[in-house]
């Protein structure tokens, strides 16, 4: 029997919890997934004339603020607390979360869109709250990949300031802010330490291991860097921020994701981190290198087979090693190849086949093959919770 990695018996040992423990992840992740479908299922309902509004903007905040926010929160509201060693997350916190995000539900089901870009702002003040209390009392940062955090902080409040002082962009801003800015910025700076050693690459350091002085002014200034690029959008020299952030995604996934470095042991998880990643390489490229007008397509390439397949990966493991199951689930399991295979399927559809089209026939496929993957990523979930809870 081949030897486990001494990297990932560590990440065992280390993430394995007392059975009884209320992990935040274990009542936002379903939640997001289930806003996801819901944010998807928009689509269908509109090309059936289910719904009397356009859903673009219903979509695009259920996405970003729901979807996407909840695993942000269920992540760091379990990872902060373990890598600083300061309290967990209590009842309060968890479902004081979950309740905006059920908020943006409603609103945005009733098609309040502005006041659903308020109440995100209050979700990313909450948060702060959490995430200051603790760095407070340990007064020191986990490792060097969290330069990109107040970054990520910043850009989400940045979104719904822009929103409301500046109406002439309409949502164009709030998303590039409070979506992409915000995404990317967790992505490369948790995702230096996160990604390799999710990869298995061997000599990986563990997230709880200190940071160099060195390494962190290097991080510092790939933070800058991707971050003017937001800026250069915000000015309108839109196509030079898409350019510059695909080679910049590119030297980050080299540098610090490891992504052309031979693992330990092969994955699945591994190799859907690996396909999330060559999404957003090729996803940015193409929109810097084609006109502004057909954006919208390879944004979703962007969206569906970069943040949404790395969130799922990410969760994966989050799940297995919180739950207390082997981390060989990450090698055996079938259902990996399923989820990122059809989110990629999905991903290809919205930016080769649907196109700008909003009301094409297409859009619905597409956000078919989304909803399935997220939902046979939420039944796995589900069993192995369920198997959990019959444990204890």
């Amino acid at each position: 029997m081949e030897e486990k990695p001494k990297t990932l018996e560590k990440l065992e040992a280390l993430e394995k919890p007392e059975p009884e423990m209320l992990d935040p992840y274990d009542v936002l992740f379903p939640v997001g997934i289930l806003t996801s479908l819901l944010a998807a299922f928009l689509w269908v309902a509109f090309q059936n004339s289910w719904v009397s509004f356009f859903p673009r903007q219903t979509h695009g905040n259920l996405m970003f603020f729901g979807f996407l926010w909840a695993f942000v929160s269920g992540f760091l509201m379990t990872a902060i607390p373990k890598m600083t060693q300061t309290s967990i997350a209590n009842f309060f916190e968890i479902f004081g979360a979950v309740f905006l995000i059920l908020l943006q539900w409603v609103l945005n089901l009733r098609n309040m869109g502005s006041v659903s870009v308020g109440i995100f702002a209050l979700q990313v003040f909450v948060l702060i709250l959490f995430v200051g209390r603790r760095f407070l009392q340990r007064r020191q940062i986990p490792f060097e990949g969290f330069v990109y955090f107040p970054f990520a902080l910043f850009w989400g409040l940045a979104g719904p300031l822009s929103f409301f002082l500046f109406p002439q962009f309409g949502s164009s801003m709030l998303y590039v802010f409070s979506g992409q800015a915000v995404i990317l910025n967790l992505i490369c700076g948790l995702g230096s330490r996160l990604i390799p050693v999710l990869s298995r690459i061997p000599g990986a350091l563990m997230p709880d291991a200190a940071g160099q002085h060195k390494r962190m002014i290097e991080i510092g200034l790939y933070a800058i860097c991707l971050n003017l690029t937001f800026v250069l959008e915000a000015l309108g020299a839109t196509q030079a921020g898409y350019l510059i952030r695909a080679i910049f995604i590119s030297a980050v996934a080299v540098r610090y994701f490891k992504v052309f470095t031979r693992p330990s042991v092969r994955t699945y998880v591994g190799w859907g981190l690996k396909s999330a990643v060559i999404c957003l390489i090729v996803g940015y490229g193409l929109l810097g290198v084609f006109p502004e007008g057909s954006s919208l397509p390879f944004l979703h390439l962007v969206y569906i087979g970069g943040y949404s397949l790395i969130t799922l990966m990410v969760a994966t493991r989050v799940t297995l090693a919180h739950g207390g199951y082997s981390l060989e689930l990450e090698l055996k399991s079938k259902h990996i190849v399923f989820i990122f295979l059809i989110l990629l399927i999905g991903a290809a559809l919205r930016a080769f086949v649907v196109g700008s089209d909003l009301v094409a026939k297409g859009l619905s496929w597409s956000a078919y093959a989304f909803m399935v993957g997220l939902g046979a990523w939420l039944i796995s979930w589900w069993i192995r919770a369920t198997k959990l809870i019959k444990q204890v």
